[in-house]
């Protein structure tokens, strides 16, 4: 069995979150950029066992008075609502997590276009600062876990034991299920599931005025 995590950098960068943002100046930037040095798997929100709460607790980053409120209430789904509502993930500090526990992780770092990545943010009407800084704690993360656990890297003890693959979405999008596959095949998936592709760039490009003759 294995569980997919999904983690942009920063989570969450919806619009609704974010446009409660869009004030943000140099100075206080840094109070939005909380970092989490792991996301604990689906089973520490599971309140069907305490003892499973009260390890992951630290983890989660949840108080005791909030655990104490949540786990009597008995929904999962209140437990990660505990979490930030903006945070980013300490990559390198995530894998370390997970193998200081014996268990096999997978990081795959999804590479976009920075002009685009950044239209995206600013069309929530989030300040320049505020998606400037955010870019700049993302690639530092990134860079960071692949520079130890991605080809070649520090902790990577031989080849074939990378942690990290970094994909290139436009590469994605134009070369579909060759590359899709050759990304199962880097992660040891045995799957032919292929999923529609949707351009998610293309509402951030215009197309260039007709020339006048």
């Amino acid at each position: 069995a294995f569980e997919i995590q999904y983690m942009p950098l920063p989570w969450d960068h919806s619009c609704e979150v974010n446009s409660a943002l869009s004030e943000v100046s140099v100075r206080n930037a840094d109070d939005t950029q909380i970092l989490l040095d792991s996301i604990a798997p689906v089973q520490c929100f599971s309140p069907s066992d305490v003892s499973i709460l009260q390890k992951c607790k630290h983890d989660a980053s949840i108080s005791q008075e909030v655990f104490e409120e949540v786990s009597s209430r008995q929904q999962a789904e209140d437990m990660v609502s505990l979490l930030p509502n903006r945070y980013f993930v300490n990559v390198t500090s995530h894998i370390e997590w997970y193998l200081s526990r014996d268990i096999d992780i997978s990081v795959v770092l999804v590479m976009r276009d920075t002009s685009i990545s950044k239209k995206e943010w600013i069309s929530c009407g989030i300040s320049s600062t505020l998606v400037d800084a955010s870019f700049e704690k993302s690639m530092g993360l990134m860079k960071e876990a692949f520079v130890a656990y991605g080809m070649h890297g520090s902790r990577v003890p031989k080849v074939g034991t990378e942690r990290v693959l970094i994909v290139s979405y436009e590469g994605l999008m134009e070369m579909k299920d060759s590359y899709l596959y050759e990304i199962y095949n880097e992660l040891g998936i045995d799957s032919t599931f292929l999923p529609s592709f949707t351009d998610g760039n293309a509402k951030y490009i215009k197309e260039p005025p007709p020339k006048k003759h």
